[in-house]
Parts: C-alpha cells; structure tokens; sequence
C-alpha cells in the first residue's frame, strides 16, 4: 500500500484548538488530483511541526508530483 510521511507547520499566527480535517491532495503533472486523504488533528500550533502518516489501499496509476495539505476547520462555521 501507499504510504506518505509529511511534517506539517500550522499557516495560523494563533492557536487552533478544535478539530482540524487535514486534507492532503495528491497531484499529477498536469495538477489533477489523484488521490486524497484526510486527518481528524485535534488542534493546530503555529511553529510547532506535527509528523502526520497517510496511506492508501491501492497503488496509484500515475506518479504522484505534487502534494497539496488543507487545513479544514468548522471553528469558524459555528
């Protein structure tokens, strides 16, 4: 199976203390995605760096050139 070890930095200025989806993105040559992911984070600090481990049931078709990390939080939504 596909696996990927990332380190990821928070983009805030302040902490985030709630549930965070962290969606990473895998990308092609032609910048189509070709595979995602999600991370339930239970916060997010800035200057702090979380090592974060994905995986994948299947191998991919198409070399992954480009991965995208999106930060998902509904604190704002609430």
């Amino acid at each position: 199976t596909p696996k990927l070890e990332l380190e990821y930095t928070s983009p805030y200025k302040e902490a985030v203390k709630d549930n965070i989806n962290l969606l990473v993105l895998l990308k092609d040559n032609s910048d189509n995605v070709i595979g995602y992911n999600f991370k339930l984070l239970e916060g997010l600090y800035p200057a702090v760096k979380e090592k974060i481990y994905f995986s994948w049931k299947e191998k991919f078709n198409v070399e992954v050139r480009n991965v995208e990390l999106v930060p998902i939080s509904y604190l704002f939504y609430k």
